[in-house]
């Protein structure tokens, strides 16, 4: 069986998966508070900065379909933080 699945080393996975769901879990818990108090740019921002720290740690470990989809959640919490989409939670 030769497929990508049989491959991929997960080594350097384990290595960083405490930090990206540390990650994850903080930028989560930033998005529930945005939610609630939606005039308050810093938790979208704070939200946003931890997105990208599990974005770093995911390139590192190369899963390429997982990086273009945290790049475009975090390309999506940049275009709420500067009013080019509209945020439901604010309306």
């Amino acid at each position: 069986m030769n497929n990508a699945r049989a491959e991929f080393d997960i080594g350097p996975l384990s290595w960083v998966k405490g930090e990206i769901d540390l990650a994850l879990e903080r930028a989560g818990a930033e998005l529930r508070t945005h939610a609630q108090t939606p005039d308050d740019g810093a938790h979208l921002r704070t939200a946003r900065a931890l997105l990208h720290q599990a974005h770093g740690a995911l390139a590192v470990v190369g899963l390429a379909g997982i990086i273009e989809f945290s790049l475009a959640i975090e390309r999506l919490l940049a275009a709420i933080e500067q009013g080019q989409v509209t945020d439901g939670n604010a309306a």
